[in-house]
């Protein structure tokens, strides 16, 4: 009854009304956000991830429970206008991305204070490329790329149709050729002292022009 009493209230604010909340809600759930990261960043740096006194937890907890609340409230005061002359099937697919993109903030969140802490001197490209990271951060950001990673790709395949499966399907076909070839041409020509030996950034930038690609042929297979 709360939920649906908090949604009536949402729709019957004038679009400007919307807006300034939704701007306070997005400003104060950075802030949240921050607070988590640096909380988890200087546990990191005593040499434990988790909280080892009642008050840590505690702090833990109501950080979560502000986020989660926050995170609820944004997708609240977006609905009017996610759903505004929308089939069933488009709000589906756009509350997906709604959810999916807020999977991936707390990663870009992290890497960049992690980075930016350990890599104070390092060019900016550096930092997100090959800069060092503290071994529990890493550890940290790891597994949640792999938790985001599989939870974004079951709620993506659950809302999508059949014609976006098949420019999926083409669009990470397409790219994998694309890794194929650049791969072992790169290695070749390393081999005979033309390019310089890959390294593991290296790698994650052909992973991130194979992206590039899916998303290009994606888009082209979708909207054309």
């Amino acid at each position: 009854m709360v939920r649906f009493g908090m949604v009536a209230w949402v729709e019957q604010q004038r679009p400007v009304t919307r807006i300034a909340l939704l701007i306070v809600a997005i400003i104060l759930a950075l802030l949240v956000a921050g607070i988590f990261a640096g909380f988890m960043i200087a546990s990191l740096e005593h040499g434990h991830l988790l909280p080892r006194k009642p008050r840590g937890w505690a702090f833990l907890t109501i950080a979560a429970a502000s986020g989660y609340a926050l995170y609820r409230a944004i997708r609240l005061l977006l609905r009017p206008s996610l759903s505004a002359g929308l089939s069933p099937f488009e709000q589906r697919y756009s509350k997906m991305w709604l959810i999916v993109m807020s999977l991936g903030l707390p990663i870009g969140i992290g890497l960049a204070m992690l980075s930016r802490r350990g890599n104070r001197r390092d060019s900016l490209t550096r930092i997100f490329i090959d800069g060092t990271l503290p071994a529990g951060g890493a550890v940290l950001l790891a597994a949640t790329v792999m938790v985001v990673l599989g939870v974004g790709a079951m709620l993506y395949h659950r809302a999508i149709d059949d014609h976006e499966e098949r420019a999926y399907l083409w669009g990470s076909q397409i790219a994998y050729y694309f890794l194929a070839a650049a791969i072992p041409v790169y290695w070749l020509l390393d081999r005979g002292g033309l390019v310089p030996t890959i390294t593991a950034g290296g790698a994650m930038l052909m992973l991130l022009a194979s992206l590039v690609i899916q998303g290009a042929v994606w888009a082209w297979f979708k909207f054309r």
